[in-house]
């Protein structure tokens, strides 16, 4: 995929209630800022540690690249490294810039 895209990141499930208040639902958006970089919005009280768990595949979706573990519409799953809670979120296209 050579197609730069906007990225939306979204809590699918968690396992037990995160210390860092995330619910299902809660949800993100990585843009593409004028083509050349990255702005993150909506992320107030996103737990910093998920989001760097998201990392990798919110640059390479943003950036037209594609994981093996993608789903057929452009969806990946990730997880929060705390095994207890086991905090899951979807990093999915959203926009063709």
């Amino acid at each position: 995929m050579n197609q730069k895209s906007d990225v939306k990141v979204t809590v699918v499930s968690i396992a037990k209630p995160c210390g860092s208040g995330m619910q299902v639902g809660d949800t993100f958006y990585c843009e593409r800022k004028d083509g050349l970089g990255l702005r993150l919005r909506q992320m107030d009280g996103w737990c910093p540690e998920l989001v760097l768990a998201a990392q990798t595949a919110l640059s390479a979706m943003a950036f037209g690249g594609t994981l093996p573990w993608e789903d057929e519409q452009g969806r990946a799953l990730s997880a929060c490294p705390d095994p207890e809670c086991r905090v899951v979120i979807a990093v999915e296209r959203v926009k063709e810039s």
